[in-house]
């Protein structure tokens, strides 16, 4: 059922041999909100929850939690550098 939400089904192109259906991936295209009735979260109300994002103008790219002072866990992806 999750696949549903992440994979689709096209046509194959019209010249190739034996052409079926390919799956294509969707990960991150959302095209159904996965949110049914929420609503934004407060300033502080989650305090463990952490923002990450780059540059000057507002544009987060992930999330992480706050696990120490000085650290945040989030995924390797999120993380454009070594430094």
């Amino acid at each position: 059922e999750y696949a549903e939400l992440v994979y689709e089904s096209e046509a194959a192109p019209v010249l190739r041999i034996g052409a079926g259906t390919n799956t294509v991936s969707k990960c991150g295209i959302v095209e159904t909100p996965l949110i049914v009735g929420g609503v934004k979260a407060k300033p502080l109300e989650f305090p463990h929850q952490a923002v990450i994002g780059y540059g000057k103008e507002i544009h987060w790219q992930c999330g992480g939690s706050v696990i120490s002072e000085y650290y945040v866990l989030t995924a390797a992806h999120c993380i454009n550098s070594r430094d």
